[in-house]
């Protein structure tokens, strides 16, 4: 069931398995700082609302490079309220643009971003099939 679409991502839960998907896609390019918040919120939202426990993160396509600043407000404001909800794991297919791939794994070695056990993978049906079984 799509929870989310617009025109950077694509947020689907498959309750049957009690994961969220999110499918970064490659408009993420054209992003900016107030459009990153604005969408990271409404995720969160859809997120805590599904009641999901654990998150399959599609960033093959994301090529956005997310800043210090907006690594340490995605710990402070976005995470809490996963943890808040339940949130305990996440697989993440991670994306081909290095700088993307490098904000994105430094956004998860926050203090906050610690807290879930994120597993990363190279393929998305193998990061879906961890989090199945896991």
């Amino acid at each position: 069931m799509i929870l989310h679409q617009d025109t950077y991502v694509i947020l689907t839960h498959l309750p049957e398995h009690n994961i969220v998907i999110t499918k970064w896609l490659s408009a993420s390019c054209d992003l900016t700082e107030k459009l990153y918040k604005s969408i990271m919120l409404t995720n969160a939202e859809k997120i805590v609302a599904s009641k999901a426990k654990k998150g399959l993160l599609d960033i093959v396509d994301f090529d956005y490079t997310i800043s210090p600043a907006l690594q340490e407000w995605t710990n402070e404001v976005i995470f809490p309220k996963y943890i808040q909800a339940g949130f305990v794991k996440g697989a993440c297919v991670m994306s081909k643009d290095i700088f993307a791939q490098f904000s994105f794994e430094q956004t998860m070695e926050e203090k906050t971003g610690q807290i879930f056990t994120m597993k990363y993978f190279d393929d998305f049906e193998t990061a879906k099939d961890w989090l199945i079984i896991a």
